[in-house]
């Protein structure tokens, strides 16, 4: 026996899948900008201790 499904419930539903991907793809890409943020800050810092213990006279850069 077949169910009968109204084509407005299977619209619902494909918007809910469409949003669903649309946020998951969404939370994806934040997290890897925040990677990102996180790799330059953590260069900006790497790059200020190098030049710092690098110099002959100490810099006070902290």
């Amino acid at each position: 026996m077949k169910e009968s499904v109204n084509q407005p419930e299977i619209d619902n539903a494909r918007i809910g899948y469409q949003v669903a991907v649309s946020l998951w793809i969404y939370e994806g890409e934040l997290l890897w900008s925040k990677f990102n943020t996180l790799i330059v800050a953590n260069s900006i810092i790497l790059a200020t201790t190098s030049l710092t213990m690098s110099t002959s006279n100490c810099l006070k850069v902290f």
